[in-house]
């Protein structure tokens, strides 16, 4: 809920039956007794309220847990069921957006593959970020908040925070 305006905001991952899911973003003026969406307008999106993503991680045989994605060691791989990789040490991932709002501002991050194609075995992660001044009427591009470095591949799970201002954004 944004504390100045009082308007109240649920953002959410919409699952899709394809490689991308899609973030939206309900929004109610009156308490949660009307919802409606924010826009995002972004250029291939099948609807102007979707904002495609891409979950991060490996489709992974998850033995009693499943088929799942996943971050794992790569040191700990063993032969799976259905012809994909199994490991001793894996975290099991759902992409789950982070959301900030102070008097209209809006702020987004979460985390998005580096492959267009779900559960990719050689894709890695990074954390996206954009924002609205307008109340969810526009929106700066995404961009990516995480340093690119060789050794630290997966980047999820982000956190938001706002400045004493309500201005400024901090991701983590």
């Amino acid at each position: 809920m944004d504390p100045i305006t009082g308007r109240l905001y649920v953002p959410f991952l919409r699952f899709s039956n394809a490689d991308q899911d899609f973030i939206r973003i309900l929004v109610s003026d009156d308490a949660g007794e009307t919802f409606r969406f924010v826009s995002f307008n972004i250029a291939g999106a099948p609807d102007p309220t979707l904002l495609p993503v891409t979950q991060p991680g490996e489709l992974t045989d998850c033995r009693s847990g499943g088929v799942r994605l996943t971050i794992q060691n790569p040191a700990s791989i063993q032969a799976g069921r259905f012809r994909l990789r199994s490991f001793m040490n894996a975290t099991r991932l759902t992409l789950q957006p982070a959301f900030a709002a102070s008097n209209g501002r809006l702020y987004l991050a979460w985390s998005n593959s580096t492959s267009l194609i779900f559960g990719a075995p050689n894709s890695n992660s990074n954390i996206m970020f954009m924002r609205s001044a307008d109340r969810g009427n526009t929106w700066s591009a995404p961009v990516q908040v995480n340093p690119t470095v060789s050794t630290d591949t997966h980047h999820v799970l982000p956190a938001l925070s706002l400045g004493p201002d309500g201005k400024s954004a901090h991701v983590a």
